[in-house]
């Protein structure tokens, strides 16, 4: 049945309303992902028919029509006036010709948080593996139910693709059954998948090599040491051969890969080398660029700083000569595009609030020459010189660098007991400390100030 809705003004500067859907993990549905304010309904209060082709959603799509944007596009709309229209999300809805009727031809299903990774820049709505800062973790109970998934049998013939967000897609088994069921209806679907690159069963690989899928991968750096600091949790070994399988498929035209990258202090000097790899394999690259937590953010240096980062990236040689090497140069030139707009915008002088997250220098050192003392005075610890313990925290080296402030970390051990820390230490493996510590400092951190460091307190691990 044809949905009763005005013609679409040759002027609407956007299609999201007219071809595309979002589910979120609430029940919520947007029209695409930049807008969190326009809602068509919500799932169950509204079925999905209603959702698709409603009054409400009708109205919403007239008024599209007479104006330029509507609440929840100033994203877009920034980009529009400032220059970067390259950036606008909007550019993403032009690859979904419309259908006269509306009906979805690209849907994002956002539907269940299950992740097996405490990512540094991540948040408990996305991880049921990052928790609270009161400790506890995500009770999310998802309200899709069989009906949801059901109908979609009369929407699938028409779409030309569905895309799945979690938390870790591939953890979420639900999804797979549904990938199966759409598949059937509308054999010729794409379906988009965004993960973590860390889980990949047997399952999986046979879906994918079925040569229906684009798969965007979490590329955050190439380097073991960087990576642990960043995927908490996750084995790098494990990632970087399910990131060679993928590519394998990718380049034997089995599967199309993407890369989505996130930049941050963290890794930021690693992005020549992450662009590098991409263009030689035929990966083309997105950037989120994280602006929370705001201390692992580069819109939190101050001017100085960012034209430095800026400066680096710039004088770093790399070859765009592939196809999808011209594809990442614009991405690549947007990015310091963007860059540079946050350096015209950042203070002479970090703000003072950021002071709260200052690293007290000395204390790493100050720690590690108290416990060699220790050791020499208790001979029960004689058998572990200082070198030991002082390797147990080499896996926290990658968040020396980039302003995070580990030194915290190491002033809530300066005020601990000794005692208690080295007998802990013989009896915790280095990958089991650095989870723990790290798990305790992201609790802390959003409420840490220089009288609360005892929250980080090695006797509570």
């Amino acid at each position: 049945m044809l949905i009763k809705t005005k013609k679409l003004h040759n002027s609407a500067p956007c299609l999201a309303p007219f071809n595309s859907l979002f589910f979120s993990m609430t029940g919520k549905a947007y029209f695409c992902l930049a807008n969190k304010q326009a809602t068509p309904g919500s799932y169950p209060r509204q079925t999905v028919d209603e959702i698709i082709s409603g009054a409400f959603v009708r109205s919403l799509r007239n008024r599209f029509s007479d104006e330029s944007f509507i609440e929840g596009c100033e994203k877009c709309r920034y980009h529009l006036d400032h220059g970067t229209s390259g950036n606008a999300f909007l550019n993403f809805h032009k690859a979904y010709p419309l259908r006269k009727d509306f009906l979805p031809r690209y849907i994002d299903f956002e539907l269940d948080n299950r992740c097996n990774l405490h990512c540094a820049m991540c948040s408990p709505y996305f991880s049921s593996s990052a928790p609270y800062s009161d400790g506890s973790y995500s009770n999310y109970k998802t309200p899709y139910d069989e009906a949801f998934y059901a109908s979609f049998d009369r929407y699938a013939p028409y779409l030309i693709k569905a895309h799945f967000r979690g938390g870790e897609p591939f953890l979420v088994s639900r999804y797979h059954d549904f990938w199966e069921r759409l598949l059937t209806i509308n054999p010729s679907l794409r379906i988009g998948v965004t993960t973590n690159g860390t889980v990949l069963s047997e399952r999986h690989k046979a879906m994918l090599e079925k040569g229906n899928f684009d798969v965007n991968i979490s590329l955050d750096s190439l380097e073991a040491a960087t990576y642990a600091g960043i995927r908490l949790g996750a084995q790098f070994e494990q990632y970087r051969e399910h990131l060679d399988y993928l590519v394998s498929l990718h380049v034997g035209g089995r599967c199309n890969l993407s890369a989505c990258m996130c930049l941050m202090k963290l890794n930021w000097p690693e992005f020549p080398a992450l662009f590098r790899f991409c263009n030689q394999h035929g990966i083309v690259v997105y950037i989120n660029f994280v602006e929370e937590p705001e201390f692992l953010s580069l819109k939190s240096y101050n001017r100085s700083e960012i034209a430095l980062v800026i400066d680096h990236l710039k004088k770093t040689e790399i070859s765009w000569s592939s196809p999808a090497g011209a594809v990442n140069q614009v991405v690549f030139s947007a990015m310091l595009l963007r860059l540079s707009q946050w350096e015209q915008s950042a203070p002479t002088t970090v703000p003072a609030q950021h002071e709260v997250l200052a690293a007290v220098p000395g204390n790493k050192e100050l720690f590690l020459r108290n416990l060699a003392q220790f050791i020499d005075e208790n001979p029960e610890f004689s058998s572990y010189n200082s070198g030991f313990f002082a390797s147990k925290f080499d896996a926290m080296k990658p968040f020396e660098k980039g302003g995070f402030p580990i030194d915290l970390v190491y002033s809530s051990l300066v005020k601990g007991s000794l005692r208690d820390i080295l007998e802990k230490l013989q009896c915790i493996s280095t990958e089991e400390l650095n989870r723990k510590i790290l798990d305790k400092y992201f609790l802390a951190v959003n409420t840490l100030t220089h009288h609360e460091n005892e929250a980080l307190s090695v006797k509570n691990l």
